[in-house]
């Protein structure tokens, strides 16, 4: 029994990084030629420190901060207060 899980867990991370490079994928192709986005910021920072040419870098900074504090708050507030107060009650 313990052997099936194993295995299916390996299966499940194959999928993980499956999903993720379909991710990319899409990205790069729908993206790419609508906005030229790049992935990284700091590929994007490189070529407009050199051109001085700053207009829509701003998104590449404030995007990834503003995403960060919503994923940190929903993690704080829908799944682990649930978690402390089932705790608290036990």
């Amino acid at each position: 029994m313990e052997h099936h899980k194993s295995a299916m867990s390996s299966v499940m991370k194959m999928n993980d990084g499956l999903g993720m490079s379909k991710e990319a994928d899409v990205d790069i192709l729908v993206g790419g030629p609508l906005t030229g986005a790049s992935m990284n910021p700091a590929r994007t920072f490189g070529p407009a420190l050199a051109d001085g040419f700053w207009q829509n870098d701003l998104v590449y900074w404030i995007g990834p901060i503003i995403g960060a504090v919503i994923a940190a708050s929903i993690y704080e507030y829908v799944i682990l207060r649930p978690r402390r107060v089932g705790q608290a009650m036990a």
